[in-house]
């Protein structure tokens, strides 16, 4: 008899993409990040239903074998400590319907529960060389199994090309993977992802309350208003162009600095690259009433990661 192949747990339309440091998941779209640490190589991840925390992700980069038996008895274990006596239940041989990826190494099934219950599992991927620790979290009762089921089917945990997918609170991007996340601001009407890589920069910023913004100016007087330092070392040239159906502005801006442009040519000259121009872009979304803005300071030869990186964002949804 043929043996019969599990089938992945259908994903609700109306679930949203969360996408941070290499992992990429679909979640309910009251889900959101009420923690966001560490790097690529090692992190954590929570996020938050209204009521309390729906999903943890912890990660760790490893360049030897894991056994991942021990990660999770390890883990089940921790739940115990200072819970002596309250009748934490755990159990290492959970069996989730979840069909996983062939490069996922060793994985085990977990679950817990205590006044709440968990389900989750653990793996080292063996493309990126990370130990995972996934765990979906809800009150006993109410299906945690199958909603853990249908996360862990949609879950990723490294990118597949050359840019990385960052996604939360409705915003989305693909940026070369090549960057490494150096700062984030998460605030009520503004959200900011700073990256670097080597000497190149990249900024990519989201304002909300765009009408409010723009009150008795318009959106080049507002952005140079805005950008005033960080461009006082650059001759700005904002050109109008269209970007997802919006009136936009194309940023280019080479450096003011003589000898830094001296140096990027004698540099380019011998086949080195050397970040000495602004590219980038802005514009106006009505539909979403936000701005949107990605600059990044790179060598001219790198600028067609910048047009893939604008042409991923996706500022509103048609019909909506």
């Amino acid at each position: 008899m043929a043996r019969q192949q599990k089938e992945q747990p259908r994903i609700p339309q109306d679930w949203a993409l969360f996408a941070w440091q290499g992992v990429k998941v679909m979640v309910p779209p009251d889900w959101s990040p009420s923690a966001l640490t560490g790097n690529y190589e090692e992190g954590y991840v929570r996020l938050d239903g209204p009521d309390q925390p729906r999903l943890e992700v912890k990660w760790a980069q490893s360049g030897k074998f894991v056994n991942i038996e021990d990660v999770v008895q390890r883990y089940c274990k921790s739940l115990t400590k200072g819970r002596e006596g309250k009748g934490v239940q755990t159990s290492e041989s959970t069996k989730l319907s979840v069909k996983m990826p062939k490069d996922r190494s060793s994985v085990r099934f977990f679950s817990w529960r205590l006044d709440e219950e968990a389900y989750g599992a653990a793996w080292y991927c063996k493309t990126c060389g990370r130990v995972m620790l996934v765990q979906v979290l809800g009150q006993p009762g109410t299906g945690v199994d199958t909603l853990a089921e249908q996360v862990l089917s949609s879950f990723e945990d490294h990118p597949e090309g050359d840019y990385l997918a960052w996604a939360l609170y409705g915003f989305s991007c693909l940026a070369p993977k090549e960057f490494r996340l150096t700062g984030q601001r998460l605030l009520t009407g503004l959200l900011e992802l700073d990256f670097e890589n080597g000497r190149d920069k990249l900024k990519i910023v989201r304002w909300g309350l765009a009408n409010i913004a723009l009150k008795d100016t318009d959106l080049e007087h507002w952005l140079r208003k805005e950008s005033k330092k960080g461009w006082r070392n650059f001759h700005v040239i904002l050109e109008p162009t269209d970007i997802h159906g919006h009136e936009g502005l194309a940023i280019a801006g080479p450096s003011a600095a003589p000898l830094v442009h001296l140096g990027a040519i004698a540099l380019r000259m011998i086949g080195r690259k050397f970040p000495d121009v602004l590219r980038g872009a802005a514009w106006l979304c009505p539909q979403g009433n936000k701005i949107y803005h990605v600059e990044a300071l790179i060598d001219p030869a790198d600028e067609g990661k910048v047009a893939v990186l604008v042409q991923s964002m996706v500022c509103h949804k048609e019909g909506a």
